[in-house]
């Protein structure tokens, strides 16, 4: 475990094969995923309704540390409300496929 940072993120080499965790000493479940193409996102994990869940926050550096650091916290307060943010968001996903493309509204 280390305490993740902008410079800790920059300096992390990609694995040769597959994907590395950097998990973040403050947050739990809070951690930098690093994939063997040299990919960096950060990605938040944990157990909600007692099944354990994983999801990208945003890839670094197009988001901050700080950013990434804020979205987990936000994460870990709903559920602590008993909401299942990475519900809501595959339930947001649902609904934009379910939306008709402009393709198919000028066949109509």
């Amino acid at each position: 475990m280390a305490h993740l940072t902008k410079n800790l993120a920059e300096k992390t080499l990609p694995p040769r094969s597959g994907q590395l965790f950097l998990r973040d000493d403050e947050i739990t479940g809070f951690a930098l995923r690093v994939t063997s193409n040299g990919a960096k996102s950060f990605v938040w994990e944990g157990r909600i309704d007692g099944r354990t869940c994983r999801d990208t926050l945003g890839r670094f550096p197009d988001l901050s540390v700080l950013e990434a650091r804020a979205k987990a916290l936000e994460y870990k307060a709903k559920i602590a409300q008993g909401e299942n943010p990475v519900g809501q968001r595959d339930a947001e996903r649902a609904a934009l496929r379910a939306e008709k493309t402009f393709a198919q509204l000028a066949d109509e």
